[in-house]
């Protein structure tokens, strides 16, 4: 990892699975996340740290998805990590 750690300090984080990368944020599929519902927390805020709580169901369907991380405050949405979600059954 380079550089440092994105400071989460009175940070929100929103983490969206989506059915694909053209679908919107409100659309049809797309599994929110947040900390202001609790599935997120942020374990480590000056070290940019956090963890997330996805529930079974919405990894139930195999296939590949789109998932993106914000980090949010008021009047600032910034994208810190997103790339491609392989859920395959075992």
């Amino acid at each position: 990892m380079d550089g440092d750690p994105y400071d989460l300090t009175d940070a929100n984080l929103e983490l969206l699975i989506k059915p694909a990368a053209d679908t919107p944020d409100d659309g049809p599929g797309v599994v929110v996340l947040s900390t202001g519902t609790g599935e997120i927390t942020i374990t480590d805020a000056a070290g940019g740290a956090a963890t997330a709580e996805v529930s079974r169901t919405a990894l139930a369907d195999p296939g590949t998805r789109v998932w993106r991380v914000d980090v949010v405050r008021p009047g600032s949405r910034r994208t810190a990590m997103y790339g491609p979600l392989h859920v395959v059954n075992l």
